[in-house]
């Protein structure tokens, strides 16, 4: 399965995503992923990574550098949904998620802090 996702053209996947979320009328966010597999998820400093493990010098958290890298892309998503949409009071506006009683719920988990 890996194989197939690695030799998957992104931008095919990208649309994909952008055609299935707008069939689902799901919002989607696009998010500069630069250096988010380099950078610690806990303190924000740059760290190294070696042979899928990410190891922050500055706080000492040792991860897998997959997963670090999906927290700081979900760090900055949830600050572009805070810059979208100042004084709500919420993170989430214009979303819909619906459950089987027919009611509109969707949650946001919070992201970053200590692993």
């Amino acid at each position: 399965m890996n194989r197939k996702l690695h030799n998957f053209p992104h931008w095919k996947l990208r649309n994909y995503i952008k055609y299935k979320a707008k069939w689902e009328e799901i919002a989607v966010m696009e998010v500069d992923e630069a250096y988010t597999s380099q950078r610690c998820s806990r303190c924000g400093e740059i760290g190294s990574r070696h042979r899928g493990r990410f190891k922050c010098s500055n706080c000492g958290l040792e991860t897998d550098s997959d997963k670090n890298g999906a927290h700081n892309i979900a760090t900055r998503g949830t600050g572009k949904l805070l810059e979208t949409s100042p004084g709500t009071g919420s993170l989430v506006t214009g979303l819909k998620a619906t459950t089987d009683e027919g009611t509109s719920v969707h949650q946001v988990p919070k992201v970053g802090g200590n692993l």
